[in-house]
């Protein structure tokens, strides 16, 4: 790959890298707040349920497989015409629109059912289920606006436009902390004042798209999308890769889903820990495999494979050197963590021993959720999507079993003959009860499968990469990772106070895990420091 090339999705990389940080921060300044407020229990659990729903549609509908389907399309019809791409852009987006709105209709009627069927659990509890479905109801308008957001998002990083789409998603953190602080107690009860703020947010968020939209001249209204065959080839692409694109979304459902038959508090749990989860694979992760599509779609449009193959090649090389420190440090880190974040107010050392059970778990996937988010990536370039879609859904086969023999036994009143078979199910294949925290562990592994099976299934579209030399490199940050968590376990020994020991542990840790990568000499390493001299440099120092 050319040095500008690749300089071009490092630039879209970090600007995305960036926005996602502040957004993440933000992100973990609501959680905390939450955590505060309302701790886990009845009305945290009901709010996470609730908003989990239209978050899981809107990855189905929009970022998990409309907009990853129309991308290369997109990028195909540009190679063509403007005209075309900026047609297909208005056609798109009204089906976006159309199918969205049927889903929000249909949530406003069907809360109770649609919140039963996602945590079964709160059947045992009308109050609670009460109180989720009347948040679903308000919240069901969300999945509109961040399904616009989506589409728009994934034309606009086309173009070329990566700072505004990913700035954009921090304006729904700033909204539910302002409804925190200054509008909690004009609900009844508080928690409802949440579900509010996520639809204004959605909303908020999506406006300042419609800058840049104008500026490069696709803000051109809806189009009719019966007639448009874009939609008819995003659709193609689209029905099979709705499992496929959203793995680990599928996979939070399942959790949510048997979390809500375990001790109360349990979908909390799992949701705090995630919330931190998320951090270092929303900020580079995710990031990288954005900023990664439009290009790898670009050059399997253009019929340029080697170009194609040292992209993936320098993204997985990447994303490892991130992510697998990363690991090693949430998961030694994960309980001082979670208690400077989290535990004050209602949020007491239980829920912090119970938070930090599921992060450790969640960890473990940290890597291979990261590696697959890109591997997935040349499918979708390369315009297959069945091949993922057959692994994915054999994986989340394995993963349902496996969850259900790692939680336990499920607590509750399980009277209906359906409930009766679902306890017996639970008792019968459970290998070790770990409660929520098996729900997280199950997951890690079955995508860590997924992974190793798409890699291998790479050659069905062409796509060779030169596994050797990507062990190698990868092989060799496995050293630096060691001595970095050398290091920390050392200061733990030393250190008590959270703060102290993250602000300690943190920067000095990354600095031996990257000094010792270029001492093995692992090129990125070498470049992230040439990289950061020369940032230096401009400061005068």
């Amino acid at each position: 790959m050319s040095e500008r090339k690749q300089s071009s999705i490092a630039r879209a990389t970090g600007s995305v890298a960036i926005l996602t940080l502040v957004s993440r921060i933000l992100g973990l300044a609501r959680e905390a707040l939450l955590a505060n407020v309302f701790g886990a229990g009845m009305y945290s659990d009901a709010f996470f349920v609730a908003f989990r729903i239209p978050n899981l549609l809107r990855r189905f509908v929009a970022e998990g497989s409309l907009s990853t389907a129309f991308v290369p399309i997109f990028s195909e019809e540009l190679h063509t015409s403007k005209d075309k791409a900026r047609a297909s852009f208005a056609a798109v987006l009204s089906f976006s629109l159309l199918v969205t709105g049927i889903f929000t209709i249909l949530g406003l009627i069907y809360s109770d059912e649609i919140t039963l069927f996602f945590a079964p659990g709160f059947g045992d509890s009308p109050e609670k289920l009460a109180v989720a479905a009347d948040m679903l109801q308000i919240m069901f308008p969300y999945i509109i606006f961040v399904s616009l957001l989506a589409v728009a998002s994934g034309v606009l990083n086309t173009l070329g436009y990566f700072a505004i789409p990913a700035g954009s998603q921090a304006i729904l953190n700033v909204v539910m902390i302002f409804f925190l602080l200054f509008l909690n107690d004009l609900t009844d009860p508080p928690i409802k004042g949440q579900a509010w703020s996520v639809t204004i947010g959605g909303l908020l968020a999506f406006l300042p798209l419609l800058i840049p939209l104008h500026k490069s001249g696709f803000l051109v209204g809806l189009g009719n999308p019966f007639r448009n065959p874009s939609v008819r080839k995003v659709l193609t692409l689209m029905i099979p890769s709705v499992l496929s694109s959203s793995l680990y979304q599928v996979m939070i459902f399942v959790n949510t889903f048997l979390a809500s038959t375990l001790e109360e508090g349990s979908v909390s749990w799992l949701y705090y820990a995630d919330r931190l989860f998320q951090f270092p694979l929303g900020v580079f992760s995710l990031a990288l495999a954005t900023a990664m599509l439009p290009a790898l779609s670009r050059s399997a449009a253009s019929g340029d494979n080697n170009k194609m193959q040292a992209q993936l090649s320098d993204a997985l090389v990447w994303v490892s050197l991130i992510t697998i420190p990363a690991t090693a440090g949430l998961i030694m880190l994960a309980e001082p963590v979670i208690r400077l974040i989290y535990e004050r107010g209602a949020f007491d050392s239980y829920q912090t021993a119970q938070t930090t059970s599921a992060l450790i778990c969640f960890s473990i996937g940290l890597w291979p959720i990261s590696l697959q988010s890109i591997v997935v990536r040349a499918f979708f370039a390369k315009k297959d999507t069945l091949t993922p879609t057959i692994v994915t859904s054999i994986t989340l086969s394995t993963n349902v079993l496996l969850a259900i023999a790692l939680m336990g036994t499920p607590v509750g009143n399980y009277a209906s003959k359906w409930g009766q078979l679902y306890y017996r199910i639970c008792d019968a294949i459970t290998i070790y009860p770990l409660a929520h925290s098996g729900l997280a562990l199950a997951g890690s592994i079955s995508t860590a499968a997924a992974t190793i099976a798409l890699s291998l299934l790479l050659p069905r579209v062409n796509v060779h990469l030169p596994w050797k030399t990507l062990a190698a490199t990868i092989g060799k940050m496995l050293l630096p990772t060691l001595l970095m968590g050398l290091f920390i376990e050392t200061v733990k020994t030393f250190l008590s106070n959270d703060l102290l020991l993250l602000l300690v542990t943190v920067p000095v840790g990354a600095v031996i895990f990257l000094y010792s990568c270029k001492l093995v000499k692992i090129r990125e390493a070498q470049q992230i420091e040439i990289a950061l001299k020369a940032k230096l440099a401009r400061f005068g120092l």
